[in-house]
C-alpha cells in the first residue's frame, strides 16, 4: 500500500528504519503489485537532497556516517518522473527506552509537571509530551501536563493514584506515584497503667478485624507485638511487672492510622484474672504527634514508656478483677477489664467499665449409677464443675443457682455415662442425712500462761437407722445412746463405708481464738468398745487417741474462717446373724484460746454437712 499517489508513474511506498545502530542502512521501494513495478523505468536515490549518481535500483544499502540524515526516491514511467519520496533517520543511534518521567511522590495538595522521553543509545533526549493527554486516577487532575493533588484532612494515610498517557493512535504509557499524606494526626500513643495488685495476669489487644494483629495479645512474656520490631514500629507493647505493683499497656495509634485510613474507630481491651476477686485501680494518657513508643530493661524487667510528643490528660478509673489466676493467658479465660475507644475523626478517646462478673463456685458430688440391670448395682461417681462454669452480671447467688441448675441436671446422666456395673452383694443398704451442731466453749484465765489450750470433744445428736433385714434406702432417724443402728441378717465379712462432706465454720463470736481441729468416725458395736475408723494412709491427730482424722492439709482456722471436708471411709468388719452395730460421728475440737490475765473467753463453732452417708453391704 502507498504513502500516497506520485504525479507520475505507479503509486510506490520508501520503506527503511527510523534509527540504525551503527552507520549501515537499508531502505526498499515497494509497490502496490509486480504489475506496477514492471512499469519503472529507472530509479533515482538522494541523500540529505543530493542525488546519489550510482544508485539506480529499487533499493539503496550502504555505509552512512553518524547522525540524522534524509533519504529519497523517484521513479521514471512512460508518464515522465515521479515526484521525490523522502523519509529522515539516524545512524549510529537506537531508542532506549520511553518514558513518563516526573516526581515519584508527591505532597499532598501540591503541583508536578510529567514529560514523555524517549531516550536514545547515544544519550540524547526526545520530548514526546506533546503528542499525549494525560490523566488520572483519585484525588487529582491534570491541566495539560500539570498534576495537582487534592488535599484530604479526613485521610491519614498515604495514596498510590495511577498516571495514564495517551496518543491519538492509541499507544498509552502508564505511572504509579505515591500522594503522601500531610495530615497531622493528633494522637500518637495510648498508654495504659494498672496498679495495686501484683498477681494480674493481664493482656492487651486491638478488637478491630480488619487489622492482621487483631486479638493477638501483648502480657508479660510476650512483650512486643510483633516480636521481631523494634518498639517505636510495634502496634503493642506490654510492661513485665513494675515497681512492686503496676503494669502498662502501649498502643501505637500512629501507626494504626497510617497503615488504616479508612478506620473510624481503634478499639483496645485490657483483660485480666487476679488471685482474689477484688477492686482495680488503673489511669490512661494519651501522647500526640511526634511521640514514640520506647522499652527499657530486659525480659522480666521490660518497661514501655514514650519519647517525644505531648501528654493529653492523665485519667484515672476504677474496675475490677476476677479471681482464678493460674497463669494463663489466653483471652477465653480472662474476663474483662477496661475497653477503650479511639474516634479518629474527633481525635476522642472514650472508655466503658463491663459490668462486675460473678463466677459460679464449684461444685464436687457424687452420684450413683442408676442405669445397671437387675443383680448389679451402678459405682458412685465424681462429679466436678469447676469454679466459673457460670457466670452472672447480677448476683454471686445467680451464678451458683445457675451452676446448680445445669449440675443437678446432668449429674444422673454423667454417672450413668461414667460409672460401672457391679454385682449386686447379698447384702446392700445405704442410706444418708445432713444438718448443723453449733459448739460453745468458755474458759476463765487461771494460770500465768498466755494461751490456754482447751481439748473439747463435742458428739452429734445421736442419728440412726433401723434395719429389718431390708434391702433399700431409708433416711437417717433420731435414736437414743443404746438403741440400735443396724443389725446384719446373716454371719459374714460386712464392709462398712462412710462419707461426710461439709465444712466446719469459726464464728466471730467473743474473744480471740484459734482452733486445731480434727474430725474422727466412730463405730460402736453393742456390749463393746467405739472401733476407729480411720482412712487409709492418713495419721492420728498425735494429741489424741488413734481416733482422731486430721483435716488433710488444714490444721488450723481463725475467727471467721471456714475449713472444708469430704473425707471418705471404709472399713470391714465380721459380724453374725442379727448382731447390732451403732454408728456416731464426733468432732474433736482442740482449741487454743488467746487471752489477757483475768479475761473470760468463749467461742462458738458450727460444724454444718451437706451429707453424712452411710453404706453397708455383705462381701
Amino acid at each position: 500500500m502507498s504513502d500516497h499517489f506520485c504525479l507520475y508513474g505507479p503509486p510506490f511506498t520508501l520503506n527503511g528504519e527510523e534509527y540504525f545502530s551503527d552507520n549501515n542502512v537499508g531502505f526498499q521501494v515497494a509497490f502496490s503489485s509486480s504489475e506496477d513495478q514492471k512499469l519503472v523505468l529507472a530509479y533515482q536515490w538522494y541523500l540529505n537532497g543530493t542525488l546519489i549518481i550510482n544508485e539506480k535500483g529499487a533499493s539503496l544499502v550502504g555505509k552512512i556516517y553518524c547522525g540524522n540524515h534524509t533519504v529519497g526516491v523517484r521513479v521514471l514511467s512512460s508518464e515522465g518522473w515521479s515526484g521525490v519520496k523522502s523519509r529522515s533517520f539516524y545512524t549510529c543511534k537506537v531508542p532506549t527506552g520511553l518514558e513518563l518521567y516526573g516526581p515519584d511522590t508527591i505532597n499532598e495538595g501540591d503541583s508536578a509537571t510529567y514529560q514523555v522521553l524517549r531516550r536514545f543509545s547515544d544519550g540524547t533526549v526526545e520530548d514526546l509530551t506533546a503528542q499525549y493527554i494525560f490523566t488520572i486516577t483519585g484525588d487529582a487532575s491534570f491541566n495539560g501536563n500539570v498534576l495537582t493533588t487534592i488535599k484530604d484532612d479526613s485521610s491519614f494515610g498515604d495514596k498510590v493514584l495511577n498516571i495514564l498517557g495517551t496518543t491519538v493512535s492509541g499507544d498509552t504509557i502508564a505511572k504509579d506515584i505515591v500522594v503522601k499524606n500531610t495530615t497531622l494526626f493528633k494522637s500518637a500513643v495510648l498508654v495504659v497503667d494498672l496498679f495495686n495488685d501484683t498477681s494480674l495476669n493481664v493482656i492487651g489487644l486491638i478488637d478491630n478485624p480488619e487489622v492482621t494483629v487483631n486479638h493477638q495479645a501483648v502480657y508479660t512474656g510476650n512483650n512486643f507485638l510483633p516480636a521481631s520490631v523494634v518498639a517505636e514500629n510495634a502496634y503493642m507493647l506490654a510492661s513485665d511487672l513494675m515497681n512492686g505493683a503496676t503494669w502498662r499497656f502501649e498502643f501505637n495509634l500512629a501507626r494504626l492510622m497510617t497503615e488504616y485510613p479508612g478506620t473510624t474507630d481503634f478499639v483496645f481491651h485490657i483483660k485480666g484474672r487476679s488471685a482474689l476477686d477484688q477492686g482495680l485501680n488503673g489511669a490512661f494518657s494519651v501522647k500526640t504527634k511526634k511521640a514514640k513508643m520506647v522499652m527499657t530493661g530486659n525480659a522480666s524487667s521490660y518497661v514501655p514508656s514514650v519519647t517525644g510528643g505531648g501528654t493529653v490528660g492523665y485519667n484515672s478509673f476504677s474496675s475490677y478483677s476476677v479471681a482464678g489466676a493460674n497463669g494463663s493467658y489466653n483471652e477465653a479465660d480472662l474476663f474483662a477489664i477496661i475497653r477503650f475507644n479511639y474516634h479518629v475523626q474527633t481525635d476522642t478517646l472514650t472508655y466503658t467499665i463491663p459490668p462486675r462478673i460473678y463466677l459460679s463456685n464449684p461444685i464436687i458430688e457424687q452420684t450413683q449409677k442408676n442405669n445397671c440391670g437387675a443383680g448389679f448395682i451402678g459405682s458412685n461417681v465424681l462429679y466436678t464443675l469447676p469454679v466459673g462454669a457460670f457466670t452472672s452480671t447480677i448476683s454471686q447467688a445467680d451464678a451458683d443457682a445457675q451452676a446448680r441448675s445445669f449440675y443437678d441436671g446432668n449429674k444422673q446422666q454423667y454417672a450413668n455415662d461414667h460409672g460401672t456395673c457391679e454385682l449386686k452383694p447379698n447384702y446392700h443398704f445405704k442410706s444418708s442425712t445432713n444438718g448443723s451442731y453449733p459448739v460453745t466453749m468458755t474458759t476463765d484465765y487461771s494460770s500465768g500462761d498466755c494461751a490456754m489450750k482447751v481439748a473439747f470433744y463435742a458428739t452429734m445428736n445421736n442419728q440412726s437407722v433401723i434395719i429389718d433385714h431390708t434391702d433399700g434406702t431409708t433416711n437417717l432417724m433420731p435414736w437414743g445412746a443404746n438403741t440400735r443402728m443396724f443389725k446384719v441378717p446373716a454371719t459374714g465379712v460386712y464392709r462398712v463405708k462412710a462419707r461426710l462432706v461439709g465444712n466446719i465454720v469459726c464464728n466471730s463470736v467473743g474473744g480471740d481464738a484459734d482452733h486445731q481441729q480434727t474430725i474422727s468416725f466412730l463405730f460402736t458395736r453393742t456390749g463393746g468398745a467405739e472401733t476407729n475408723l480411720i482412712a487409709p494412709g492418713q495419721n492420728s491427730a498425735g494429741d489424741f487417741s488413734a481416733a482422731e482424722f486430721c483435716l488433710p492439709g488444714q490444721y488450723v482456722i481463725s475467727k471467721g474462717m471456714t475449713v472444708p471436708i469430704d473425707i471418705n471411709f471404709s472399713m470391714d468388719f465380721n459380724m453374725v446373724a442379727n448382731e447390732e452395730a451403732n454408728f456416731r460421728t464426733r468432732i474433736n475440737l482442740f482449741t487454743y484460746f488467746n487471752q489477757q490475765q483475768g479475761a473470760k473467753e468463749t467461742n462458738t463453732t458450727n460444724f454444718n454437712f451437706s451429707l453424712l452417708e452411710l453404706e453397708i453391704e455383705k462381701l
